[in-house]
């Protein structure tokens, strides 16, 4: 038995060392100036005001928004939306903060705007993670508008409390941790490949909520005509933009998608759970449509509850299919830290093995929202 799994180790070293060259995955660190969080004056920013919250998402629309109060601000519309989201952001606060950046600067869709929407999004929300303090908001925002050398002028509207009624949508919930609620986000009866786990923006503190998977290893160019996303569970689809989508669930959880392609549902549809959502994108450009960076066709996959992102980790998650132990810091794929099992059997699978199923309709392993 000992000589059984000696080999199995070394087999699956090996293995770990051939796929470290060709590993797909998701790059969304926060790259700007260094950030200094030093601030002991008022609140400018209500952390309140910051959250984006499940209701936010169903309830707030960024373009009205932007019409009403920023409208030279609507060509970045579709990248506030997907980096709001995927950051957990509220989008007023993040549009207020572009307006003031973005002061005596030309605003249009250019791939650099929206990779500036990135950028910010990332350093505040890798700024809001560092210390949960009153001031954990707006000592982000400040940070953000000295590192880039902008004026901060946001006047009073987000310093006080922001009251969030829930929508009639959800039911209530019984909140984190969360076991076996979602499928994994690809059709029942395939079997994926999925990275490290790794925070929604690639670094700092925030817990790290995301997985990329894949169905095959395929190259820029390659057709991914064949291959689809699905939804982990039914809700309400926001689609905010041609590369983004998210799924509001009923007990407000909050499943995300980036790098898509082909989006077949339309936003504020109805989904339920394994129903095709998109392909991912076979090249660069539509994989990061809003920003961001890939390094192979893939989907970013994120989870949220509410307004707060869930480490997925053993302790905290599973997927019906499998359970993931997340390893060290960000993207561990050494097989020896981060390890994916099998659901029932109990049986490893190394990180970018195409090895993980989704039998959730083949062996009955049916929970919390699953016929």
């Amino acid at each position: 038995m000992k000589n059984s799994i000696s080999k199995y180790f070394k087999i699956s070293v090996l293995f770990y060392v051939f796929i470290s060259n060709c590993v797909f995955s998701s790059e969304f660190k926060y790259s700007g100036p260094e950030l200094n969080l030093n601030y002991s004056g008022p609140i400018i920013v209500h952390n309140s005001q910051f959250k984006y919250t499940a209701s936010d998402r169903l309830t707030f629309y960024t373009k009205d928004y932007l019409q009403q109060n920023l409208p030279h601000l609507l060509p970045l519309r579709e990248a506030i939306d997907t980096w709001a989201a995927i950051q957990n952001i509220h989008p007023s606060v993040l549009s207020e903060l572009l307006n003031n950046y973005f002061k005596n600067k030309i605003i249009d869709d250019s791939i650099e705007n929206k990779q500036m929407v990135f950028e910010i999004s990332a350093g505040l929300n890798q700024s809001f993670g560092k210390e949960k303090t009153i001031l954990s908001a707006s000592s982000a925002v400040i940070a953000i508008a000295q590192a880039y050398g902008f004026e901060l002028n946001l006047g009073n509207k987000f310093a006080n409390l922001r009251e969030t009624p829930v929508h009639d949508y959800f039911s209530g919930s019984s909140g984190p941790p969360l076991y076996s609620y979602f499928q994994p986000p690809w059709p029942r009866g395939e079997k994926w490949g999925g990275g490290g786990v790794h925070s929604n923006s690639g670094g700092g503190t925030s817990p790290r909520n995301s997985l990329d998977f894949f169905e095959s290893y395929i190259s820029w160019g390659g057709d991914t005509s064949h291959i689809w996303v699905s939804a982990s569970n039914s809700g309400i689809a926001r689609v905010f933009s041609e590369c983004s989508i998210q799924v509001i669930h009923p007990n407000g959880w909050v499943s995300s998608y980036y790098h898509l392609e082909g989006i077949i549902i339309s936003d504020m549809d109805s989904v339920v759970s394994n129903q095709k959502l998109s392909n991912y994108a076979d090249d660069l450009d539509t994989a990061t449509c809003q920003g961001g960076s890939s390094t192979g066709p893939h989907v970013h996959y994120s989870i949220y509850y509410d307004s707060d992102a869930i480490e997925i980790d053993l302790p905290n998650v599973d997927f019906t299919s499998w359970k993931h132990k997340a390893g060290v810091g960000q993207y561990d794929g050494n097989c020896a830290n981060s390890i994916y099992t099998i659901i029932p059997g109990n049986n490893n699978v190394c990180p970018y093995a195409l090895q993980l199923p989704n039998n959730t309709g083949d062996d009955g392993i049916f929970a919390n929202g699953f016929e």
